[in-house]
């Protein structure tokens, strides 16, 4: 491939984010894509899927003698319903995968690090969104297995602004959904679409949550804006250009795919890191990048459904 295209890597490169990042941004000539992740077959296996021709498979052990112009932190939580579960590996993973990285680009000061963090970073409750001046509470007497994972990203954000002379920046993400999703993950949108596929009516409670799912074409470019800025070490909310509701997702599925749905009072939701009403971000932090999001959530939702049902 050609040396004098930009060289990103991401690591984790099996993640959910991380597909959605490598497949659109697969045509772009200008990239060329190191990848790193635990099971390299499983992302060959990816890029075949995808067409994918501007990628290179690396291990871990090639990783400090490669040249790197950006690096992206994908590394994944093996999220479960049972909150307990998750908290046994987030701060290894976290902490190991992030002083890999940081080892690097200390060495290499032009590098950018793009940490994939999350809107988790500010609470559990979320009663309402995330500003610019919210505040996050933690009851250290009382920690919780819902607080593990935004206490390790937590901690890598203040590590990262610590050392205020390197390029980095925290990409906090709210929602999420690709036609990457795994389908057989416990979250609102994965299952909608088993619902449609099953034919079966979806419980879920009464609860009218908020979601702000970013479409993974604006994330792909919010990537390619931050590969430009040079001297950034800050952390930015990731937004779409509008947020949207459970009740709305669901009326939509309703009369755009038939989707039956029960809603049932007192009806249990699990979350790994706490139930969240309005999760969502009103910071504009994002306009330090100069950066305009195309898709409102709805879009999002529409066209990657499109893809999960119909290609």
């Amino acid at each position: 491939m050609n040396s004098e295209k930009k060289i990103i890597a991401i690591i984790g490169a099996t993640s959910h984010i991380a597909k959605g990042l490598i497949y659109y941004l697969k045509d772009d000539k200008s990239i060329e894509f190191h990848l790193y992740a635990r099971n390299l077959v499983k992302v060959a296996d990816f890029l075949n899927l995808i067409d994918c021709k501007n990628s290179v498979l690396k291990s871990f052990n090639e990783f400090d003698g490669d040249r790197i112009d950006v690096i992206v932190n994908c590394i994944g939580i093996p999220f479960s319903t049972d909150s307990k579960t998750l908290g046994v590996n987030v701060f290894e993973l976290t902490e190991r995968f992030d002083n890999l990285i940081l080892n690097y680009i200390k060495n290499n000061q032009k590098t950018i690090y793009i940490n994939i963090s999350s809107g988790a970073v500010y609470g559990t409750s979320f009663d309402q969104p995330a500003s610019e001046s919210t505040k996050t509470i933690i009851d250290v007497n009382n920690i919780r297995a819902e607080d593990y994972y935004r206490i390790a990203k937590l901690n890598a954000e203040a590590k990262h602004r610590s050392l205020s002379k390197y390029n980095i920046i925290d990409l906090r993400i709210f929602g999420y959904y690709s036609r990457f999703i795994d389908l057989s993950k416990n979250f609102l949108m994965t299952n909608i679409i088993t619902s449609i596929k099953e034919k079966r009516t979806l419980k879920t409670s009464v609860d009218n949550i908020i979601r702000d799912y970013i479409h993974p074409s604006d994330l792909a470019n919010i990537i390619k804006v931050c590969c430009e800025n040079i001297k950034i070490n800050q952390a930015i909310d990731v937004r779409s250009v509008k947020p949207i509701s459970k009740m709305e997702i669901l009326n939509y599925f309703k009369q755009s795919h038939g989707l039956q749905f029960e809603i049932i009072n007192n009806y249990e939701v699990h979350s790994a890191t706490g139930e969240k009403a309005h999760y969502y971000s009103k910071n504009r932090n994002i306009d330090i990048i100069t950066f305009n999001p195309k898709y409102t959530s709805i879009e999002c939702i529409i066209t990657e459904t499109e893809a999960i049902l119909y290609f």
